[in-house]
């Protein structure tokens, strides 16, 4: 079940205890917005908003199966639906003067699915994640100002973009390598990738606001990476 609380119902925090606010079974949360007041997931298969410290209950966001991201200010929501036309499942955005909105795919699809979403920008004017070109993974980059976008295919294609910084400036995740997954990060401005180290084994996992920071799992230890200098930390 997904659950809220604040701060102060953390043992370690400061401050009076606040018992946590849980969601009927069966949900899970799957993000928070950058003011801590709007959390986004899944609850009996259809996506959902909850203001939680405002609305007693979450608001179904019918049209989607789940909402996987939302902006700092819980405005705008990025998550996964089934494309009305094709049927197939498809990114999509939300805003509450639009609803779900798909925002397409590449050049293909595979096994029901044209683009899933992973993950979004602070303002919500860029999302990134997972597309098809015939039945091989790419990273795509949507933006307002130009729609769906292929992010460079690098190693051995099998590509997929999980997280965006919030400035929407690099997205990162990772490249087929030579073995497995192999850390793959883009600068969003061009949709150029850095070439990785096709025998390393591992993924990147978050970034910072300004793409300065990335963290993730590299050849069996986690790691982080500041201005492109990683430090491995077990």
């Amino acid at each position: 079940f997904a659950a809220a609380c604040s701060a102060s119902a953390i043992p370690e925090a400061s401050g009076a205890a606040q018992a946590c606010t849980s969601i009927p079974n069966p949900s899970y949360a799957i993000e928070v917005s950058a003011d801590g007041e709007t959390v986004v997931g899944a609850a009996g298969g259809e996506a959902f908003s909850w203001r939680w410290r405002v609305d007693a209950a979450p608001t179904s966001l019918t049209g989607a199966g789940e909402a996987v991201a939302v902006s700092a200010d819980g405005s705008v929501i990025a998550g996964n639906m089934k494309d009305p036309v094709s049927g197939m499942k498809v990114a999509a955005r939300w805003t509450q003067a639009t609803g779900w909105v798909p925002l397409g795919g590449l050049t293909g699809s595979c096994s029901g699915t044209i683009t899933s979403c992973y993950d979004m920008s602070g303002d919500g004017s860029t999302i990134v994640g997972l597309g098809w070109t015939g039945c091989s993974g790419q990273g795509f980059l949507w933006t307002q100002a130009n729609g769906m976008q292929e992010l460079e295919w690098l190693g051995n294609k099998g590509n997929r973009a999980s997280a965006v910084s919030a400035d929407g400036t690099v997205a990162v995740g990772f490249a087929q390598g030579n073995f497995s997954r192999t850390p793959a990060h883009w600068t969003t401005g061009d949709q150029l990738g850095v070439t990785p180290d096709m025998d390393d084994v591992g993924e990147y996992y978050g970034i910072s606001d300004d793409g300065s920071i990335r963290v993730g799992g590299r050849n069996g230890d986690a790691f982080f990476e500041v201005n492109g200098v990683a430090t491995n930390i077990g």
